[in-house]
């Protein structure tokens, strides 16, 4: 079940890169699936979904794919019109977003739990993909927002 909603999520995020690239103007509209047409993407894509909790960098990347990290950099911009930064912080945001949604977690919480190195990372990337802080963005679910207790 968890696998099946990594894939979703994983679709979802191709997409949600795709049409960030095309409304770029940097990539044409292409008739197949983001990330189907590069094995070594399909494959690097999986590994940032699997991993994105924790640390995962471009460079871990292209080691475990056997190939240069300028090579892995061409073959993501190519497929999906963007960065491996971007690809793992698009990971990192959905996974937040999801947990936002889905539990009371303190939003440091919610930052380490998603793979940000620090909750403020992690309201940056929130204030520029979404025009609102993380807060703000639990709050509009209409979920409370639980604030960490210090002792």
């Amino acid at each position: 079940m968890l696998a099946a909603y990594v894939m979703q999520i994983l679709a979802e995020t191709l997409a949600t890169v795709a049409r960030q690239a095309r409304k770029r103007g940097k990539v044409k509209e292409k008739k197949r699936h983001p990330g189907q047409k590069d094995p070594v993407v399909r494959r690097a894509l999986s590994h940032i979904w699997s991993h994105s909790h924790g640390v995962v960098t471009v460079d871990e990347l292209a080691s475990m794919m056997q190939i240069s990290r300028r090579t892995l950099e061409r073959r993501f911009r190519t497929v999906l019109g963007g960065s491996v930064l971007q690809a793992i912080t698009d990971c990192r945001l959905q996974r937040a977003k999801y947990l936002l949604q889905q539990t009371t977690l303190p939003i440091d919480h919610v930052a380490m739990s998603a793979g940000f190195p620090s909750p403020a990372q992690m309201t940056n990337v929130f204030r520029e993909y979404e025009g609102l802080t993380a807060s703000q963005y639990r709050e509009r679910l209409g979920r409370p927002s639980r604030k960490r207790q210090v002792m």
